[in-house]
């Protein structure tokens, strides 16, 4: 969650400062491309107003919810065996990549495997080539981007 201190967080819209008491609307990082119409909303606050009147704001609102619900802890289920995943350190998660279903990350979005299934998953080369092709044609950037492509080459090994 964005962390918001009393008197010193501002909005990500009017950027006036955040005060206790204020409704307002917050988000973890959950967008890994920068070019993504979504990474506006990525771990930022908003007074709730400001949010509402934002173009995207619903549909950002609907993939936070829709990646919070079904990566919670309890639903971690792995794609590959099929097993609970319950130890944070044996967990990979791809998150939110895409809420266009034309785009060829979509079938992607929200993967959970064990770290130690990653390996055998069958969507881990075309996963990994298509985010590498984005990459180099300026379709995804950002550090967090860059984070998940390293991440997945450790795998194809």
């Amino acid at each position: 969650m964005s962390i918001i201190i009393d008197g010193k967080s501002h909005c990500a819209v009017c950027r006036k400062v955040i005060r206790a008491g204020e409704r307002l609307v917050a988000f973890s990082a959950f967008v890994l491309n920068e070019k993504d119409p979504l990474w506006q909303f990525s771990d930022e606050a908003f007074h709730e107003s400001c949010f509402l009147s934002q173009p995207r704001a619903q549909q950002a609102k609907r993939c936070y919810e829709l990646l919070k619900d079904e990566c919670g802890p309890e639903r971690r289920i792995c794609r590959e065996c099929g097993g609970l995943i319950t130890n944070p350190d044996d967990y990979f998660c791809t998150g939110y990549l895409t809420d266009e279903p034309s785009d060829l990350l979509y079938q992607f979005n929200r993967v959970q495997l064990h770290q130690r299934c990653v390996s055998r998953w069958r969507g881990l080369s075309p996963l990994y080539s298509t985010l590498r092709d984005y990459q180099e044609t300026g379709r995804w950037t950002g550090k967090a981007a860059v984070r998940l492509i390293n991440h997945l080459r450790t795998f194809l090994r």
